[in-house]
């Protein structure tokens, strides 16, 4: 039997984003800008957790008990094909765009943002087939390299969008331009 993200799963999540727009706007004051990028990232993280942990398999028959799957060897990347590779980039790219929006970052703290992302999937996969007593995805440190790759590409992205609207905006005291000087 498999847990899936099925119907339930989202609106599980849709009533834990409700909770969370309805606390950022009343305990932190928070813009409706603001509130819509935290939306936006939130339903990121979501797919993310969509991607890379479901379906979870629940009860394991006794022929599929604990084939336990890893890769630590950091140089295996030659034995990938290239799909892999960009899919682990491209998953991460939108976390490095979008947390500067939402939190203060320097480049040092992306840096342990983009880490602790990558080591926060693979950790999330290496617990479940430990709870779960069966190997379901593979834990590889190749991926938590890619998806730091990925994370400090979107940064590089967020940089460069923030640079292009501060120079561009009239009104440096509202809207995006506001956030942006805010965020960086």
């Amino acid at each position: 039997m498999l847990w899936d993200f099925d119907a339930s799963t989202v609106l599980l999540a849709f009533l834990v984003l409700i909770v969370l727009l309805v606390r950022l706007k009343s305990k932190h004051n928070r813009s409706y800008l603001y509130l819509f990028l935290y939306a936006v990232f939130y339903i990121y993280i979501v797919n993310v957790l969509r991607y890379t942990l479901f379906p979870i398999p629940l009860f394991v028959g006794e022929q599929n008990v604990f084939r336990f799957s890893y890769d630590i060897n950091p140089i295996g990347f030659i034995r990938w094909d290239e799909a892999q590779i960009y899919n682990n980039i491209l998953l991460s790219v939108p976390f490095g765009f979008g947390l500067p929006f939402l939190r203060k970052v320097s480049f040092k703290r992306m840096i342990l943002a983009g880490v602790r992302f990558g080591l926060a999937i693979e950790g999330a996969q290496l617990v479940l087939s430990l709870l779960i007593r069966a190997g379901y995805r593979t834990v590889d440190v190749n991926d938590v390299l890619l998806n730091f790759t990925g994370v400090m590409v979107g940064y590089g992205c967020y940089r460069l969008f923030a640079a292009i609207v501060r120079g561009i905006s009239p009104d440096k005291k509202r809207g995006l331009a506001a956030l942006l000087d805010t965020a960086v």
